[in-house]
């Protein structure tokens, strides 16, 4: 049995094959226009990915006039198909039935409910709306749909959806953990600022890192509050509080981000630009090695989350972790992975306190997540999708 993954938004659908391959799987990925720090090569340093790795051309056509037989052309010899992002359309266009669905975030709350924007749609509309319609009954004709609980509004989505077939409240295994260590080849800058935070670190320097977007001041769906704001002013009142200077606390952050102008005002107006090392927005494979020398990594405090990108990066590779989780929003599981919760100005602070002056201790945390994150997130998860890849195959 061929098993596709059609699309790679956060290079989710890339670790997932990897993974899928590793227990016999002959999975195949299929990328569509994807963002270049979302590509396979944005990933890993390893070239291997070449062997079964496909671009497909449909997105160069608007979606009304790629044709259903160039659609049953390029997905020919696939037997399970895995979606996410706009492959649903497509395969529902051609009149193929995908079998689970894994949402990204917009191809579930914005992608199958289009609406028109004027009394008298525009062409190029209408196609969307076609689109959006293909959209939502490509979803439903899934046989399986993965998510964990997430956002309220989000689920509310979901139900939106009228979904009848099986939900996984599971989470696809965002981050790969290298067999061999093939995280090499960074750029002499890179290579430089690494060396100059390890060599901070070696002198008793406390590394924390931020690697989320710089988003905070809101959408209509609030889908961009990251609370940064709360982070950059809780670390103000945290140095301030212990008389910390640039040679004992820094915070790693990167070039990323709807709102990284109004973070860079902030930083100045709260007078911390010397705590702040600033990075160029990096791929995935150059940051885990920044990650790795963290004391600790902050994720998103502006709303609860039990998994996102940070959070399972920070997890794969045994990084202590601040983040907001409100626990009591996901009790249908049973174990949850180690870290300080914090969603203000006095968590923050408390929280950053308890890891900086208990850095072994927040290490063997750390240590933890990681095995979490193997458990729960790559055995659980993967061996869920290879079952119902087994289930499929017995009807072939």
């Amino acid at each position: 049995m061929v098993v596709g993954l059609f699309g790679n938004m956060n290079n989710n659908f890339f670790s997932l094959c990897r993974y899928l391959r590793d227990q016999g799987i002959d999975a195949r990925l299929f990328l569509m226009s994807e963002q270049p720090h979302f590509l396979p090569e944005a990933d890993t340093f390893n070239p291997n990915y070449k062997e079964y790795t496909f671009q497909l051309n449909w997105y160069k056509k608007t979606w009304w006039k790629i044709s259903k037989a160039q659609i049953k052309k390029d997905i020919e010899g696939i037997d399970f198909f895995i979606t996410t992002d706009w492959t649903p359309s497509y395969l529902q266009k051609a009149g193929v039935k995908p079998d689970l669905f894994i949402p990204h975030g917009s191809d579930l709350f914005d992608k199958p409910f289009y609406k028109f924007k004027r009394f008298i749609p525009k062409r190029y509309e209408i196609g969307s709306y076609l689109q959006s319609k293909a959209q939502l009954k490509g979803i439903n004709n899934c046989s399986y749909f993965m998510m964990e609980q997430f956002y309220s509004h989000l689920e509310n989505f979901f139900f939106k959806l009228n979904f009848k077939g099986e939900r996984l409240y599971q989470t696809v295994p965002m981050v790969y953990i290298e067999k061999e260590s093939t995280r090499i080849n960074l750029s002499e800058n890179l290579i430089s600022q690494l060396n100059n935070l390890k060599e901070f670190k070696k002198k008793g320097g406390f590394n924390a890192i931020y690697h989320s977007r710089h988003a905070w001041i809101g959408d209509a769906l609030g889908f961009n509050k990251k609370g940064t704001e709360i982070i950059l002013r809780g670390i103000k009142q945290f140095i301030f509080k212990f008389n910390l200077k640039p040679c004992d606390f820094k915070l790693i952050t990167f070039e990323y981000g709807v709102d990284l102008v109004e973070s860079k005002k902030l930083i100045k107006e709260l007078g911390i630009e010397g705590y702040i090392y600033w990075l160029p927005l990096t791929s995935r494979k150059e940051l885990l090695s920044f990650l790795e020398i963290s004391n600790v990594s902050i994720g998103q405090v502006g709303k609860s989350a039990l998994t996102n990108g940070v959070i399972l990066e920070t997890l794969a590779y045994g990084v202590p972790l601040i983040s907001n989780r409100d626990d009591s929003k996901y009790s249908y599981r049973k174990n949850l992975y180690p870290m300080w919760h914090a969603d203000d100005l006095v968590s923050v602070v408390n929280s950053l306190e308890n890891v900086y002056f208990n850095r072994e201790k927040a290490l063997l945390k750390g240590k933890k997540g990681k095995e979490w994150y193997k458990k729960e997130i790559v055995e659980t998860s993967v061996s869920s999708i290879i079952k119902i890849i087994y289930e499929r195959y017995k009807t072939v």
